[in-house]
Formats: C-alpha cells, structure tokens, sequence
C-alpha cells in the first residue's frame, strides 16, 4: 500500500469517532422550539405532546377557533412539519 492511501486510510479511521455538532438554528421560526436532545420533564412533555383525533377527543380544556389553531400551527409546528402539514423535516400530519 502506497504512503498516500496509508495517510488517506488514517485520517478516515481518525476522524470516524470525531461527532459532528451542527450549528445552532438561526431561523427565528425555531425560537419558541424545544432543542433536540434536551431532556424533558413531564409537564412540558405534555404541554407539546397531543394526540387529537377527528371527533375533537384529545383536545385540551378550553375552546379555540380556527384562525387561532392556524396562528399556533405557524408558530409551533410549520418550522418542522412544512406550511400545509405536508412534512419538512418531520413527517407529513
């Protein structure tokens, strides 16, 4: 084996234990985000964590209307799961 593919072969091996940190987000739509790989504790897992079916079942106390539903989807879930729900970064709704 050549000195070249030695070197290229020890850089690879080197490196491939080296994590990667990305940049911290500078969109100012991920704001009001919770970080990925943040612990979580109960209460604001359940704050962000909702399962609402069609019937409304899910839906926390309290009343809503449509244009307010949108307003909160825009702030808190379109940064990942695109502006029509159609998937981003996280799956289609």
């Amino acid at each position: 084996m050549s000195t070249r593919s030695l070197l290229v072969l020890l850089v690879l091996l080197a490196s491939a234990g080296v994590p990667v940190h990305a940049a911290p987000p500078t969109d100012p739509a991920l704001a009001n985000a919770v970080g990925r790989g943040e612990p979580l504790d109960r209460a604001t897992i359940d704050l962000i964590d909702r399962t609402v079916f069609p019937d409304g079942s899910g839906l926390p106390p309290g009343s809503g209307t449509v244009a307010a539903g949108e307003a909160l989807y825009a702030d808190r879930c379109a940064v990942c799961h695109g502006p029509a729900g159609r998937g981003a970064s996280a799956p289609e709704l």
